[in-house]
């Protein structure tokens, strides 16, 4: 699991691990697709806003922790102490397996937000 550094009780945790064919997402405590559209909003926002040297960087996993459930006047998009979102990271070996691909920071995110609107709209 990625070593965040929230260290309050967190409502969930999405991890997504890179592979061969798309993005691996799971939750931590699973069952949390409700919020699935708030956290593929957060996403869209991280790519929208990192730079393009971070996004060509290579990573294999990318997480997101929430401090809260996400509420309708929430804005989500954003990373904040009044926020659902606690923490965002992404990383690469020695942090995670060898084994997981490497892939561009930004094929991951956008897999990542396909898989979570895909899942939202299931």
């Amino acid at each position: 699991m990625p070593p965040w550094a929230y260290d309050g009780e967190p409502y969930a945790a999405l991890i997504v691990q890179s592979s061969a064919r798309e993005p691996t997402l799971s939750w931590d405590p699973p069952g949390r697709a409700p919020v699935d559209a708030a956290i593929a909003e957060f996403l869209e926002s991280r790519r929208r806003n990192l730079d393009e040297g971070e996004l060509s960087s290579g990573a294999n996993f990318l997480y997101v922790v929430l401090r809260r459930a996400p509420l309708s006047d929430d804005h989500s998009h954003e990373l904040g102490a009044d926020t659902p979102i606690a923490e965002f990271g992404y990383g690469a070996p020695p942090v995670s397996p060898e084994a997981w691909p490497m892939v561009e920071l930004k094929a991951l995110l956008d897999g990542s937000v396909a898989a979570l609107r895909r899942r939202g709209s299931a």
